[in-house]
């Protein structure tokens, strides 16, 4: 006697079957999700999603295929992140579930590609319309290094622009510009930047050991 039961995932929950083969409709209705045909089912494979219809068969031996979403809701919702297409159950997706169905990690930014305009920055805790624009393309990009910048009196301070000017490392010294920026190489060579002057730095914490700045 085969006493095997095959496990999977609906909306965060844990379910079991005796059949390692199911279709769309029994595993709403072992879940729960009654008249199965008002709800839209979502496969999850992170990376990917698709719809399962009603009478299509689902797997379940195999690991990394048992986990599914399911949504009241009459029709899909396509997306695309990094040209690989994904099947939502309603209009509007959050940038946490677009993460994880993805496989995102958090070293990566989102952007939402426009062609007219500048592409939008996705933050994590707001959601995508999905049926505003038709399919909706998605791109991720690997974060801009953080920086560190040495100042005199202060000492090392995270910075996240890949530039810093005279007046904003004055600032964060708490002087007056008036009064002068000087940067110290690390060879200990002085050069006095001039006001409005932008500084390109470099990432990691070795510039910091490299160049810092004082008042003048």
């Amino acid at each position: 006697m085969n006493n095997l039961k095959y496990k999977f995932i609906i909306n965060d929950d844990g379910y079991e079957t005796d059949d390692p083969v199911v279709s769309g409709r029994q595993l709403m209705q072992i879940a729960a999700f009654d008249p199965a045909d008002e709800h839209i089912l979502i496969q999850i494979f992170k990376p990917g999603s698709q719809s399962i219809g009603l009478e299509e068969k689902v797997g379940l031996r195999e690991k990394g295929k048992e986990s599914f979403r399911v949504f009241k809701s009459d029709r899909t919702f396509s997306f695309t992140v990094d040209e690989r297409g994904y099947e939502w159950g309603k209009r509007k997706i959050s940038v946490v579930d677009i993460r994880e169905i993805a496989d995102i990690g958090s070293d990566q930014d989102l952007f939402l590609e426009r062609k007219d305009e500048a592409d939008e920055q996705l933050q994590d805790g707001v959601d995508v319309d999905l049926g505003a624009r038709g399919t909706e393309h998605i791109r991720s990009e690997k974060k801009h290094p953080k920086y560190c910048i040495n100042i005199e009196g202060v000492g090392i301070i995270d910075w996240d622009l890949p530039t810093i000017t005279a007046e904003q490392i004055a600032e964060l010294g708490g002087w007056n510009i008036s009064e002068g920026v000087v940067e110290v190489d690390e060879d200990n060579n002085e050069r006095t930047l001039v006001p409005g002057e932008v500084i390109e730095l470099k990432p990691g914490i070795g510039f910091c050991k490299k160049h810092r700045w004082k008042r003048g």
